[in-house]
């Protein structure tokens, strides 16, 4: 996300250019409003960062409300899981769960189809 020389422009371009969801949390793509659930281990922990950097409060609110935002819109209303596209171009409902605490794989998240969530007793 950090790259050398245009460390400045990012977040000028994810908080105040890039396209917005309906509820307002920033979309993951640049050309169009969709959420993703990778943005929470992209841009989010790269703001976080740079607030404390800069000792920002407002920077560091504007984090935490994103955070929430992102989950407000990717969480299924049935399970802990979430989603893993919300948008126009690549829409991915499939759910995202952790698998450590399903004992499966060390390697966090994956999508899941609904025959494998039911034989794994998941959602």
């Amino acid at each position: 996300m950090c790259i050398s020389g245009r460390r400045s422009e990012r977040p000028t371009f994810v908080l105040n250019v890039a396209p917005r969801f309906s509820n307002g949390a920033i979309s993951h793509r640049p050309d169009v409003a969709e959420l993703w659930a990778d943005n929470m281990a992209m841009p989010f922990p790269f703001l976080a960062y740079l607030a404390v950097e800069q000792k920002s409060t407002s920077l560091t609110s504007t984090t935490v409300q994103q955070c929430g935002l992102q989950r407000e819109m990717l969480k299924s209303s049935s399970s802990l899981s979430w989603q893993h596209i919300i948008g126009p171009q690549s829409q991915d409902t499939g759910l995202l769960v952790d698998e450590q605490r399903l004992g499966r794989l060390r390697h966090g998240a994956r999508p899941l189809h609904a025959a494998e969530m039911e034989r794994l007793g998941v959602g």
